[in-house]
């Protein structure tokens, strides 16, 4: 073999090379590609309320929203993706955000409800314009969460999101001049 023809062939496995890095690469999340929070119309609209509640989804088709309730109660709403079953009546969702200690959200009687594919938990109370929730200062200050939830009938999983932009959309959600301190 000709010193030409090995330089050809040594050119064609670095391009080949190249190609597959190029590839792999192609298949690794980039941070546009990761869904970040936004701040979206609440549903339903209500008077005198923030008129945005913040939500994220993932890959999985799972939905994560937080919205006020009223003017003193801040909900999240737990959506699970189409063609899953129903959430387990008797549990509620706990968050675990950035591997932190699980924060099971200790909700009373009352104040998280399951109903089919949808978990709807009273995760903080704004009492004199102070919302007190360690877990709210994690979601605006932390990278990811991961929601530990109950599927009926086909035991335990985990929806992980992105806390990317979950700080402005939270922020929106609350009523104007809102503080924030951990409970």
């Amino acid at each position: 073999m000709s010193r030409s023809m090995v330089r050809i062939a040594g050119a064609r496995r670095a391009a080949l090379t190249a190609t597959m890095v190029l590839a792999l690469l192609a298949t690794i999340p980039t941070a546009a590609q990761v869904r970040a929070w936004q701040k979206v119309e609440r549903t339903p609209a209500l008077a005198g309320l923030p008129a945005k509640a913040a939500a994220v989804s993932n890959e999985q088709g799972y939905v994560l929203q937080v919205q006020m309730a009223d003017p003193s109660r801040l909900l999240a709403i737990f959506r699970l993706p189409p063609g899953l079953s129903s959430l387990d009546s008797d549990g509620c969702p706990t968050f675990k955000v950035d591997d932190l200690t699980p924060d099971p959200l200790h909700i009373p009687a009352g104040r998280c409800h399951s109903d089919g594919a949808e978990a709807t938990l009273e995760v903080a109370r704004i009492v004199e314009g102070k919302l007190e929730s360690e877990i709210m200062l994690q979601l605006l200050n932390g990278e990811a969460l991961a929601v530990i939830h109950r599927i009926q009938g086909a035991g335990y999983r985990t929806a992980r999101f992105s806390l990317k932009g979950s700080k402005s959309a939270l922020l929106a959600a609350l009523p104007q001049g809102t503080a924030i301190a951990a409970d």
